[in-house]
């Protein structure tokens, strides 16, 4: 009896003290893998997303740095309590032409650390090599063209259709010499309404074409910008032919009370060099072309003047052109014949910045920093 008993408790002894400790190692050695492989995996999903803010905090200085008219402003910034401009601390080196910016910048609860290089120049030089000082001279950019503040009319087949169209009506003459006795007016018009309870701007460019005593409207673009945004009409164009030196501009504000200010809107005729048709590849913009967007009144279809009212602010607008002439007297005021600035200054080359996680001890390396922007502007 006594025997069974034994036999029955020694059938339930437990695991031995070494065959715990065999398990345990052997457990410990498959766990090590997986704890590494959780530590990697959270260190990377932290430090992807200290990139990514990092990333938005740096966009957000180059948007600001980007945004300014030139080295001048960025010398003036305001006080860092006031909301006037971005809480920048900004060290200038004019012996070296850069400056220092800094920025904290808080995004989720982390700070950033933003550090920006901003390179200026007071001068570059010409195609010859001479020094020459400038400050914001270069043709707008394409970003600054093509956005919601501006209205852009560009020519594009109109006074090669206008060709077709007359040459068929009219197929005993060549179409060169249909082309070179062409006449055309570019025409804008800018016309005050609404639009969905919107106060807007409905711009609309088209071409007058005269040929044998007919006439042929074609558009370039209708565009509808908000009264409160419109600062600039951009007109792109082309040489109508080789034997043009002059052609007319006609401007028409439309819906217009004398209390509308029209102040604030910029009018740039830019004259491509290159033909409008390919009837004579070879015709290029012509020596002493003139724009005349005065004696509209005189045209071929004797138009409506160009500023129907006679007082009020519709001689306010102002008119840029790309180097051209603009003839006879008018009541136009404010006319250039630069589309780009000529202003003696700090212009600003180069931007670069770095991001890092905000630290007490204010020393930034290489090796912490997050991401590196950059931006530069041509000569």
């Amino acid at each position: 009896m006594r025997q069974n008993t034994y036999h029955h408790y020694k059938m339930r002894e437990g695991f031995s003290l070494v065959e715990v400790i065999i398990a345990v190692t052997v457990l410990a050695i498959l766990t090590i893998p997986i704890l590494a492989y959780v530590t990697n995996a959270s260190v990377s999903t932290s430090r992807g997303r200290d990139t990514q803010q990092a990333n938005v905090a740096g966009e957000t200085v180059m948007e600001e740095l980007n945004a300014i008219q030139g080295f001048e402003q960025l010398e003036a910034t305001p006080d860092p309590s006031s909301t006037a401009g971005p809480n920048w601390t900004v060290t200038v080196n004019n012996a070296d032409q850069k400056a220092v910016v800094t920025q904290d910048i808080t995004l989720d609860g982390f700070t950033y650390h933003v550090i920006a290089d901003v390179d200026y120049k007071y001068a570059a030089q010409d195609s010859s090599g001479n020094d020459k000082t400038y400050n914001a001279y270069e043709v707008p950019e394409l970003k600054e063209v093509y956005s919601p503040n501006n209205a852009v009319l560009q020519e594009s087949d109109q006074a090669e259709t206008a060709l077709s169209e007359f040459y068929y009506e009219n197929q005993s003459t060549n179409k060169n010499s249909i082309l070179n006795s062409m006449q055309r007016a570019l025409c804008i018009d800018v016309e005050k309404t609404t639009d969905a309870g919107r106060d807007i701007y409905w711009i609309k460019g088209y071409y007058k074409f005269w040929y044998g005593g007919e006439k042929k409207i074609f558009t370039i673009r209708d565009t509808k910008i908000e009264t409160s945004k419109l600062k600039n009409i951009y007109i792109f164009y082309k040489v109508l032919n080789q034997n043009i030196t002059s052609e007319k501009a006609e401007v028409r504000f439309l819906n217009f009370s004398e209390s509308d200010s029209i102040s604030k809107l910029n009018f740039y005729f830019v004259l491509q060099d290159t033909p409008s048709t390919n009837v004579d590849s070879s015709i290029r913009k012509p020596s002493g072309y003139v724009l005349d967007i005065n004696s509209i009144s005189n045209g071929p279809d004797n138009p409506e003047p160009l500023n129907p009212a006679s007082a009020g602010d519709y001689n306010k607008a102002k008119y840029f052109t790309n180097g051209i002439e603009k003839a006879g007297t008018s009541p136009i005021v404010q006319f250039d014949k630069n589309v780009v600035k000529r202003e003696t200054g700090k212009r600003i080359a180069a931007i670069k910045v770095d991001v890092y996680i905000k630290n007490a001890s204010g020393i930034y390396n290489e090796a912490d920093r997050l991401v590196q922007l950059k931006s530069s502007k041509s000569n």
